[in-house]
């Protein structure tokens, strides 16, 4: 019962979530401008290359500034 309860509650929230996802996250053509951030924008294949991902981030520090920014301005978002 419990965890039945517990996978209602994330499904909930994941349909609640659904339709706040920034333009940053998504293909769009609204989401050019924010095309910024794509090169620290990474997706599942971190799990298996995260070493060549820190290494090509840390190399920069543009690209570490823009990490930063990425985090300032979605921090909410990520964080929840």
């Amino acid at each position: 019962l419990n965890l039945s309860a517990a996978g209602s509650s994330i499904i909930a929230e994941l349909l609640r979530l659904k339709d706040n996802i920034p333009e940053v996250f998504l293909d769009t053509d609204e989401a050019s401008q924010e095309r910024k951030y794509q090169p620290v924008l990474i997706d599942f294949a971190y799990l298996k290359r995260g070493e060549e991902f820190e290494r090509k981030l840390n190399a920069s520090t543009g690209m570490l500034d823009l990490d930063q920014e990425f985090f300032d301005n979605y921090q909410p978002i990520l964080m929840r």
